[in-house]
């Protein structure tokens, strides 16, 4: 377990012990998610190939191709959280 401080200008410094285990670098983006009494903090996983992580998702045609990747991929990343 680690911990940290809220600084003044909000932001929180990852120990390096986490950051090392989750493969957490300058960058990276990741997801706040509010879990009962629990905040969880989970990085979105990368594909190597991006097309795999939208297989089976659309159906018809797509008015915002790369809004609706990014929602499907957010939505499929925090169920497989749950």
């Amino acid at each position: 377990m680690a911990t940290t401080k809220i600084r003044a200008d909000w932001r929180v410094t990852i120990p390096s012990s986490i950051r090392d285990k989750f493969g957490l670098t300058i960058g990276k983006e990741v997801i706040f998610v509010d879990e009962d009494d629990k905040l969880v903090l989970v990085p979105v996983k990368e594909y190597e190939k991006p097309t795999e992580a939208l297989e089976g998702s659309v159906k018809g045609i797509v008015d915002h191709p790369k809004q609706f990747a990014r929602n499907h991929i957010r939505s499929k990343l925090l169920r497989e959280h749950e």
